[in-house]
């Protein structure tokens, strides 16, 4: 016999398992359960099963629960329930009998048998409970007293979690369990015990770019979370494994070596939450599993509310196991009302980000990088509200070891391979047992079946009916019934009359927070999202979410604080709009509001940018960032919101709210990617700030265009694009035409390759920034054409603009900007050939852009540090540091420095003798570089294949390529011209 707390409240005796639904009769057996044997008062029972607000009859509720739970354990004689004394009831049986005080006694036993030097022995039975504690505690109870207990259990099964693992490391088991450890640390990113169990078996697999990679995204989360810092323990591990220390990899032989290059795998978890207390559709599951099983691909169709989502979950849940190298969802918003279908290009685009694989900038290119990506992989793949077969075909694995659960409203029939599940209204037994459990109610049968009826047997209707039932301790299942059947034909009364119901027992303000939710067009919002469509306080918005929360209008969302809203209750709302100047009125609002965080984290991003700021918005209910990690951390995020709310403007005739938006957008997008979409997007803003007539804007956004098309690979027509604005400025009043031009087209030639035109029109802008009085644009500048200068050998020149710059930065004593200037300093060292000096500036920097999260100084101090590396002969060194840079930049579209970067780790593996790997990831860099027309960084490339194919003794494939490099590399006297000229004349 066994009464399991972990997962759904359940007794299993006889060979029979009964799941106790009714949340409240599942807690009373769950209080008794986490103390058997002992006398729980009636008191203490109403207290931690009503959360201290029981209805009026609570004594006689409380004995039907009691009666009905003896019931459930008749078949048995090792447990039953008696009454203790006049004042309580006690639950008679052995602990053993309950799972969570099982666990409790194999983690006992396991410590035993490791202290007593047993830790073969220890292992297995940590594994036991490890396994029993699968899951979470209490599914579908709510409350204090519940919460409290789980928070409890997550304790424990931490504890048990990692000490298996400890003991897994230990026994020589990295390997074995990375990826499953993997998967339990994004699901728990902030568990440091895991974390650092998964970090030391990545390392001993000769991963340590991904351990690091794991640290930070723990260390970013505690403080964004939580405002903390990693433990002591967890930061002297990152310290062990960047100084590489001998004593971490396992003392046998076997021993991971030097890496070659790897791939990055994420193990995603992205499910949504279970159905507490799924009921019915029994058929369903099975068939679902069944094709599963036989086929990869199941499509489940029906009409909205029929619960197609809650079935696909489910099962998806049930199945995770069986698919450790991910288990992903999408929300193709087939029928989200006012947002259109997620394109398939964005949907691939997402999934192959989710498991750290590139995105390539062409978007009929990804359905096979998707298919690619996903070869020798075990994933899971829920794709819902699927709107038709085209948006759903590219986005199949194809591949035999995946599995694709498809929801849609429609019959997909034209999907090869699938047989659709088509759901109707549940059977009329599941509605009322669905209905039952969800109401907590012992309402007649006749009752029960005509509230079933009343809403379709829909689960959404039958819970939202549930819902209102439970929350009127006054009504009766009879007064519920009657509501719901005074109006409308099956339909409306099945379906909206629920939420009409619901909506009409709201007082205003619920209902007008309810009705502009439906104007939201993001996924999931929070309670200061709430604040911006309302104008109400955000914690005012927080207390009437939690109302609609509550009466099952809006659903718990997948973050923390997070809500979301089912399609079907966001057309309802949207439809429940009948003043146009309300609609009007929110939709400015949330605009605004995301404008003022949106120009305070672009400050944040590129604190260099002048903001276009056509509208000055009021301060924002929505929190502004504080830090950098913070603003890249909301762009993420709010990008695809923002995207649609630059739309709904252009719309709505807020031109001048658009065009800001979508100037920030660039802005953020011109930094981290985004090649095809910036493009896009600059034409299609362009054309607004035509209409609007602002040619400040007009000029923006020509000079966004053209920072898309440089990115492109198309120079000389964003050079055009740069001369363009420079004259649009100039037309508007703004003296900074000139420089800007300069200094845009500088970069671009620099990209190019042209370093000897680019550092001169960097030295032509910086003059007349320095003329202007503008020392924050002359810095920013002179940054570049320093960096330029010491590329093309001019040592001297850089140098004296080194001066400068180290006296304007100086004057702001901004850290991050001294840093930089720091760097500069290494750069001159590296390029004079003091490469001790420039590793150990460099090593500092590392260290300060990853305690702030700056991202792309991170890249770029990395990306010098492997040349300084690679300049010295430490070659092995050069392999991680390359491979930490390509990490970092992995989810973003940032293909030059992807060059760079493939160009180091291929140079490196040449150096430790890896040739095959080297020469391959040397041409991928030539390949990439010369789709994007960055001439420097193939030559460059080309360069070090020369010297892999010396090294390998082919003296006539090297020559090939060192004459390749040698014609680039002479045109403007770059110091490579005459070390490859030297090795030519000398021959391999």
């Amino acid at each position: 016999m066994r009464i399991s707390l972990i997962g759904p409240v359940q007794i299993a005796a006889g060979g029979e398992s009964t799941a106790i639904v009714a949340p409240k009769r599942a807690c009373v057996l769950a209080v008794l359960a986490a103390r058997p044997g002992t006398p729980v008062s009636k008191q203490d029972l109403i207290d931690h099963v009503w959360d201290g607000a029981p209805p009026e009859s609570v004594m006689n509720v409380l004995y039907s629960h009691i009666t009905r739970l003896r019931a459930a354990l008749r078949h048995t004689s090792d447990a039953r329930i008696d009454r203790a004394g006049a004042g309580g009831y006690v639950l008679d049986t052995a602990s053993g009998h309950v799972d969570v005080h099982d666990l409790r006694r194999l983690a006992a036993e396991a410590s035993t048998l490791d202290e007593g030097g047993n830790p073969g022995d220890a292992l297995a039975v940590w594994r036991a409970a490890a396994r029993l504690a699968d899951g979470e505690a209490l599914v579908g109870i709510g409350g204090r007293w519940a919460e409290g207990f789980r928070t409890g259990f997550r304790r424990e099964r931490h504890n048990v979690l990692a000490e298996r693992f400890r003991l897994e490391l230990a026994a020589g088991q990295h390997a074995a369990v990375v990826d499953e450890l993997a998967a339990l640390v994004a699901g728990e990113p902030l568990a440091e015990a895991l974390v650092a169990h998964l970090m030391l078996a990545l390392y001993r697999c000769g991963r340590p770019a991904e351990a690091l990679t794991v640290y930070e995204n723990t260390r970013v989360g505690l403080r964004d979370l939580l405002g903390s810092d990693p433990s002591a323990q967890l930061r002297g591990l990152h310290r062990r494994i960047l100084e590489q220390d001998p004593a971490l990899s396992m003392r046998r032989a076997g021993t991971v070596g030097a890496p070659a290059a790897v791939v990055t795998r994420q193990v995603p978890a992205q499910l949504p939450a279970d159905t507490p207390g799924f009921v019915g559709r029994d058929a369903e599951r099975d068939e679902v599993r069944r094709q599963a099983a036989a086929t990869g691909l199941v499509v489940i169709d029906g009409m909205a509310g029929v619960g197609k989502t809650a079935l696909a979950v489910h099962v998806a849940r049930a199945l995770a196991p069986q698919y450790p190298d991910g288990q992903l969802y999408v929300d193709l918003r087939g029928y989200a009302d006012g947002v259109p279908p997620m394109p398939p290009a964005r949907a691939l685009e997402w999934l192959l980000r989710s498991i750290g694989a590139d995105v390539p900038d062409e978007p009929g290119e990804r359905s096979a990088a998707w298919r690619t990506a996903l070869a020798g992989r075990r994933v899971l793949l829920l794709l819902d509200n699927a709107r038709d077969v085209e948006q759903v075909r590219s986005l199949l694995p194809g591949t035999s070891g995946c599995l694709a659960l498809v929801t849609s409203r429609r019959r997909l029939v034209d999907l090869v391979d699938a047989r659709p599940i088509a759901l109707g209204s549940l059977p009329e037994a599941e509605a009322m047992r669905l209905f039952a459990a969800e109401a907590g109610t012992d309402a007649d049968e006749e009752t029960t079946r005509g509230i079933a009826a009343a809403c379709g047997s829909l689960p959404l209707a039958l819970r939202v009916a549930a819902s209102r039932l439970r929350n009127r301790p006054a009504w009766t299942a009879a007064d519920l019934l009657r509501r719901l059947t005074s109006g409308g034909d099956v339909v409306r009364g099945g379906v909206f009359a629920a939420f009409d119901l619901s909506y009409g027992e709201l007082d205003g303000t619920t209902r007008r927070l309810f009705r502009l939710l439906s104007l939201f067009p993001g996924a999931e919002f929070d309670h200061h999202i709430a604040a911006a469509l309302t104008g109400l306080t955000s914690r005012d918005a927080e207390a009437v979410l939690e109302e609609l929360l509550d009466a099952h209008l809006v659903l718990d969302g997948t973050a923390a604080g997070g809500y979301r809203i089912h399609d079907l209750l966001r057309e309802y709302g949207a439809q429940s709009i009948v003043d146009a100047a309300e609609r009007d009125v929110a939709l400015l609002a949330l605009t605004e509001a995301y404008l003022a965080v949106a120009q305070a984290s672009i400050r944040l991003v590129s604190p260099e940018t002048r903001l276009l700021a056509l509208i000055t918005p009021e301060a924002a209910p929505i929190p502004l960032p504080g830090d950098l990690a913070e603003a890249e951390a909301w762009f993420a995020a709010q990008l695809g919101t923002i995207r649609q709310l630059i739309e709904d403007n252009l719309t709505a005739g807020n031109t001048a709210h658009a065009v800001d938006l979508c100037s920030i957008v660039l802005t953020y997008l011109n930094i981290y990617g985004g090649l095809l979409e910036r493009r896009g997007l600059a034409e299609h803003g362009l054309k607004a700030a035509r209409l609007l007539g602002s040619t400040a804007a007009e000029a923006r956004l020509v000079n966004s265009l053209g920072m898309s098309l440089r990115d492109l690979g198309a120079y000389d027509e964003a050079i055009e694009c740069f001369n363009r604005a420079a004259r649009l400025r100039t037309e508007a009043g703004d003296p900074r035409g000139e420089f800007v031009f300069l200094y845009d087209g500088g970069l671009a030639r620099n990209r190019q390759g042209d370093h000897g035109q680019g550092a001169d029109m960097l030295l032509r802008a910086a003059a007349i920034a320095r003329r202007q009085n503008d020392p924050r644009a002359e810095s920013q500048i002179l940054d570049h054409a320093v960096g330029t200068l010491a590329r093309l050998g001019r040592v001297d020149e850089a140098r004296t603009e080194l001066a400068r710059l180290d006296e304007l930065v100086s004057a702001t004593r901004d850290p991050r900007a001294l840093l930089e200037l720091k760097g500069k300093y290494d750069a001159i060292a590296y390029v004079s050939g003091d490469h001790a000096t420039a590793i150990a500036g460099m090593r500092e920097g590392l260290a300060y852009h990853r305690e702030h999260g700056h991202t792309f100084g991170l890249a770029s101090t990395l990306s010098f540090l492997t040349d300084a590396l690679l300049a010295a002969g430490r070659h092995d060194e050069a392999v991680g540091t390359a491979m930490e840079q390509l990490d970092v930049l992995d989810q973003h579209q940032r293909p030059f420095q992807e060059a760079t970067a493939l160009r180091q780790i291929g140079a490196a593996q040449a150096g430790i003798g890896q040739h095959e790997e080297g020469v391959a990831n040397l041409r991928s860099a030539v390949e990439l570089a010369d789709s994007i027309g960055a001439q420097w960084v193939r030559a460059t490339a080309e360069h070090a294949l020369g010297d892999a194919f010396a090294a390998a003794g082919d003296g006539e494939s090297a020559r090939v390529h060192w004459e390749s490099a040698h014609a680039y590399f002479a045109v403007d006297d770059h110091p490579e011209a005459a070390v490859i000229a030297a090795r030519l004349a000398a021959g391999p």
